[in-house]
């Protein structure tokens, strides 16, 4: 398992340092994506005070914020987050993509190379986003719930897109291996997941507590290095699950001889 482990590692690194602009650039196209399309799509809270007469800063909770709304009110609250979550969605379905074109394709690692990179992954994304959007629906469910069932979903789930892009198969099949993988191997995934959502969780409070830049800066700033940390554990795991079907190959050869 060490070895599994340091071959996986030492895979990411190199990746990592072979492709590091071109990941960057994508980071960074993506996060100005989801910023665009968050200010273009999304009010702000005051501004929905505002329109509809309701302060949202007075209230704790999302139920206690939601009982005080009129049911248009609430739909126009539903669609709104809807907005938010299938921007955010859309992000991490053009990143994913993109980063899964060049591990799966190796001429396309050169530099400046990020054009041809998107255009590759555009054939893979209308399915990848209805993916995202499944599997981000179910870990939601999860935390509505209790929040240690949302994290529990997210780790299961985690390696669904993955799946789905190297073995070309339907969505429902790749989450219904996510899942199965997984669980068999929750030992070897767990710990860097968690670090991963641990990592995002820390740059989130500390970006909301400490103000050094513009709102806009400081909204594009955490999202290149949330996208940055993105792409690190999926390289991680795309090697991970590539190394995982190698053993097993090599398993079902050597039982047959």
């Amino acid at each position: 398992m060490c070895f599994f482990k340091k071959k996986i590692v030492h895979e990411t690194i190199h990746f990592l340092n072979c492709n590091f602009l071109n990941l960057f650039i994508i980071s960074t196209l993506c996060a100005l994506f989801t910023i665009a399309t968050h200010y273009l799509l999304e009010p702000t809270a005051y501004d929905l005070s505002h329109i509809y007469g309701t302060n949202f800063f007075d209230t704790f909770t999302v139920f206690k914020t939601t009982s005080h709304l009129t049911i248009n009110q609430q739909k126009i609250l539903f669609n709104l987050s809807f907005i938010k979550i299938s921007t955010l969605i859309l992000g991490n379905t053009i990143l994913c993509s993109s980063i899964m074109s060049i591990l799966q394709n190796p001429n396309l690692n050169k530099i400046y190379n990020v054009p041809k990179i998107l255009k590759k992954s555009l054939f893979f994304m209308p399915k990848l986003f209805s993916l995202f959007f499944i599997t981000a629906s179910i870990v939601e469910v999860g935390f509505i719930f209790f929040t240690l069932t949302g994290v529990i979903l997210c780790i299961l789930l985690f390696i669904s897109p993955i799946i789905f892009l190297i073995d070309q198969s339907g969505v429902f099949n790749a989450i219904k291996k996510s899942f199965k993988i997984s669980w068999k191997n929750i030992t070897k995934i767990f710990f860097p997941i968690f670090v991963w959502l641990l990592c995002k969780l820390s740059l989130i409070i500390f970006f909301a507590i400490f103000h050094f830049f513009s709102t806009f800066v400081t909204f594009f700033l955490l999202q290149v290095i949330l996208n940055n940390l993105t792409i690190i554990i999926y390289i991680y795991f795309f090697y991970f699950y590539i190394f995982l079907k190698q053993e097993k190959y090599k398993k079902k050869f050597s039982s047959e001889l």
